[in-house]
């Protein structure tokens, strides 16, 4: 499906902006990446030195900064952040997946059934980056193939100034309960 080899492209990418998508599959768990952002800068640029990411996020060009900071750290890199919400990113890859025509080099998504799915489908391309060994694995995919770069935590927050403490909201369910939105909620 792609034309030219972009594994070190997408080296350079996964080990700024994991995890990465790709249309060739790779059969088996790679090992861990011992080069540096330096000579993995020096390979990107001799494959052409373009990198795609599909960021999940709800602001139009949220990735900006993050390009600008990019193509300074690496020179002679075109970089493009694409921010969109994960649910329209992900149909986006489906429907380049079928067509044969990935437009992205790297995904950084919400929606994390995509990446099993996309595995499962041979389309995600392994790399294991510098200090893989310090990832939990539980926040990894054994062989490589995604990998998570933040966690987010939702908690319940209450101002007790303003609903008294014994009947804040602690768990899911109390958001449901009858007289909620008329209260407190």
């Amino acid at each position: 499906m792609l034309l030219v080899d972009r594994r070190t492209v997408l080296g350079l990418a996964a080990a700024a902006l994991p995890p990465l998508v790709t249309a060739a599959p790779q059969r088996t768990a790679p090992e861990v990446e011992t080069r540096s952002l330096d000579e993995l800068h020096r390979a990107a640029l001799s494959d052409g030195g373009k990198l795609v990411v599909y960021a999940g996020g709800d602001v139009p060009d949220a990735g900006a900064p993050m390009e600008k900071s990019f193509m300074q750290r690496f020179p002679g890199m075109q970089a493009r952040v694409i921010t969109d919400l994960s649910k329209y990113h992900d149909a986006r890859i489906d429907l380049q997946l079928a067509r044969g025509r990935l437009e992205c080099d790297v995904a950084v998504l919400q929606t994390l059934h995509d990446f099993d799915r996309w595995k499962a489908e041979g389309e995600l391309l392994a790399y294991k980056p510098l200090d893989w060994d310090a990832v939990l694995p539980e926040f990894k995919d054994a062989d490589g193939a995604f990998f998570a770069i933040g966690v987010i935590a939702f908690s319940n927050v209450a101002n007790i100034d303003l609903v008294p403490e014994a009947d804040a909201p602690r768990d899911a369910p109390d958001y449901l309960a009858p007289g909620c939105a008329a209260t407190w909620c």
